[in-house]
């Protein structure tokens, strides 16, 4: 599993840890931190996963913006080649 998706994957998973330890005061935190590690860290790499490749294909808003910053560091890019430049850091990121 890549970099990326290790920290997509504990992001989301520590994210769900605080919100069943909010809501279940009476529940031992250390019960569901423990359930969380153990149970369902598959499922967090899995949901990281499908996030990091729904991410692939960025809105045209993305792109707008992607190519006005680069532009503003006086490199001269096409959409096109940010699009490429994109997905060559998703796939990267995607890389076991």
């Amino acid at each position: 599993m890549s970099d990326m998706i290790s920290r997509m994957a504990r992001a989301m998973r520590d994210r769900d840890i605080g919100w069943y330890i909010a809501r279940a005061p009476d529940v031992d935190p250390d019960i569901i931190r423990k359930a969380a590690m153990e149970d369902l860290t598959e499922n967090y790499e899995a949901l990281a996963r499908a996030a990091l490749e729904a991410m692939k294909e960025p809105t045209p808003a993305m792109l707008i913006a992607g190519v006005k910053a680069m532009r503003n560091d006086d490199l001269d890019v096409t959409e096109k080649e940010l699009l490429l430049g994109w997905n060559a850091m998703i796939d990267k990121a995607m890389e076991e």
